[in-house]
């Protein structure tokens, strides 16, 4: 005999009395529909849920640079991905990053850029940290694309001087500037892996004590997601700059060697003050 099937109707609304008597039985909580009845407002919307693609995974030619006039007149340009900032994990299962220096804390050459946190001048807007990460054939090649794409679409409404996000160090090596958020609105998530344990948080309260403990994660490995935020255009000059989404990060430093005191005799010391 066929299996029976419900008319459409029927189906839903058994699927609906299931869900909802299963989440009651599950929370002893009132359902979303009893909630809606008691009160007489709509439910809220959830969030949709996104999957972060592998770097490989998107598509370089359908990536579409987005324009919008912002509040001063000055014109933003954003890449997008399926009409969503282009977001990716640039070390999937099997890839790391490498960073040799760890974050950038030096900023006696450009005292302005110091963040509040470093001693800079205090204000209320959103501030980072930035970490060059080396990268492999693959995450470099990648980017380059991007960056390509990205800068013959700007090309076609502006005229300032392209800078390619992937720079190469003097071995030839690629390497990118990713900013992490450790202030204000969008803060990168972060992980710090020591010993085997992963520590979770986010913002500079959280990473400060570990930059003390492992000389500002120089050097280090990584996996890190990363969002290709927006062009900068400043001066003439113009380019794309991404920002830390989810980033972990374990140190590989050496740790500092240790040595005796060679002043612990201080009656040896007194002696020689003496004479």
């Amino acid at each position: 005999m066929a299996p029976f099937i419900a008319p459409a109707l029927t189906q839903q609304l058994l699927t609906k009395h299931f869900e909802r008597t299963s989440f009651e039985a599950m929370s002893g909580t009132p359902s979303v529909a009893g909630s809606e009845a008691s009160s007489g407002l709509p439910a809220a919307k959830r969030a949709k849920v996104m999957k972060t693609p592998a770097f490989g995974e998107i598509d370089v030619d359908k990536v579409m640079l987005n324009a919008y006039k912002l509040p001063n007149g000055k014109t933003s340009y954003t890449p997008l991905v399926d009409g969503v900032r282009a977001r990716f994990d640039l070390t999937p299962p099997g890839a790391l990053v490498f960073s040799n220096w760890g974050f950038e804390t030096n900023y006696n050459l450009a005292p302005e850029k110091k963040p509040s946190f470093l001693g800079g001048q205090s204000t209320t807007k959103s501030e980072s940290l930035e970490i060059n990460v080396e990268l492999n054939e693959a995450q470099a090649a990648f980017l380059e694309a991007l960056d390509k794409k990205v800068s013959l679409d700007f090309a076609k409404n502006a005229k300032s001087t392209w800078h390619p996000a992937v720079k190469h160090g003097k071995d030839g090596t690629p390497m990118l500037k990713v900013r992490v958020q450790l202030t204000g609105d969008d803060l990168a998530a972060l992980k710090v892996v020591e010993e085997g344990v992963f520590h979770k948080g986010s913002g500079w309260p959280f990473l400060q004590p570990w930059m003390a403990k492992t000389r500002n994660f120089g050097p280090c490995k990584a996996k890190v997601v990363v969002t290709a935020v927006r062009v900068w255009e400043v001066g003439g000059r113009a380019g794309l700059f991404f920002q830390a989404s989810e980033l972990t990060l374990m140190s590989v430093a050496k740790p500092r060697p240790q040595f005796e005191s060679a002043q612990a005799d201080e009656d040896a010391i007194m002696a020689d003050f003496a004479e």
